[in-house]
């Protein structure tokens, strides 16, 4: 956590006019707003805009940016954020590189902000950490894990393990319990040694985890939200992504 604090506190949570960072969140997440407002600097402004998505499997996700992510978008323009996160971690990176990068040009182009893709700030924050190998821990089904671990090695981190709970229900995501998300950790590092632990996913309630995951397995644990949130901040405050 302390690269978001320096992020805070460099930017002195007094901004000299308001901040407003725009969320394009799938619209059966309850977990990334709360995540951002408990974080957001004094004086700031998160306003949200809905993306339709009815289940977190490719189809699901592939309808949601084929037919909602645009006219997401267009809406959010009407509050000129002065920066965007796309705020779906598997559907990011659901279509390739490629995909992703242009879909955060259009983005850019409807909202009139710069966009901030979530595997994006996440790849940064774990590069900024010196980190190499990684297990990463998901709520999803295999075939969303996938794309995930392919969009880490693709940028040179190696994957040591990826676990998924097998969860389709966005609703679900957001009512996992601490235990399981224990659990779930421990199954994720038993008997190696990476360097760090991703959770992966804008509805999963890690966030406020962290310290307790850091200590009990004594690693460095990055979530979705945490990284685009930092990744947000900095590109608000001037930073190049």
């Amino acid at each position: 956590m302390e690269g978001l604090e320096s992020v805070e506190t460099s930017m002195s949570r007094k901004p000299t006019s308001i901040q407003r960072i725009g969320l394009l969140i799938p619209s059966t997440n309850t977990v990334m707003e709360r995540d951002f407002r408990t974080h957001l600097p004094n004086g700031w402004i998160l306003a949200g805009s809905r993306m339709s998505l009815t289940e977190v499997t490719p189809a699901g996700e592939a309808r949601m940016l084929d037919e909602s992510v645009l006219p997401a978008a267009r809406l959010l323009a009407a509050v000129h954020p002065g920066v965007v996160v796309f705020g779906c971690t598997s559907a990011g990176v659901l279509r390739g590189a490629l995909y992703q990068k242009e879909l955060m040009i259009q983005i850019s182009q409807s909202t009139g902000a710069p966009t901030v893709g979530v595997m994006d700030a996440v790849k940064d924050n774990l590069h900024r950490e010196g980190v190499k190998r990684l297990v990463v821990a998901t709520p999803y089904l295999e075939s969303l894990n996938e794309p995930i671990r392919v969009s880490l090695e693709t940028e040179g981190f190696r994957v040591l393990r990826i676990v998924g709970l097998g969860i389709s229900e966005n609703e679900r995501i957001a009512a996992v319990s601490r235990s399981q998300i224990l659990k779930l950790a421990d199954q994720c590092v038993k008997a190696l040694s990476p360097d760090a632990l991703f959770f992966s996913c804008t509805n999963f309630p890690v966030w406020e985890m962290l310290e307790e995951l850091e200590k009990t397995f004594s690693i460095r644990a990055i979530t979705s939200n945490q990284a685009a949130f930092g990744q947000a901040l900095r590109a608000a405050a001037g930073a190049v992504i």
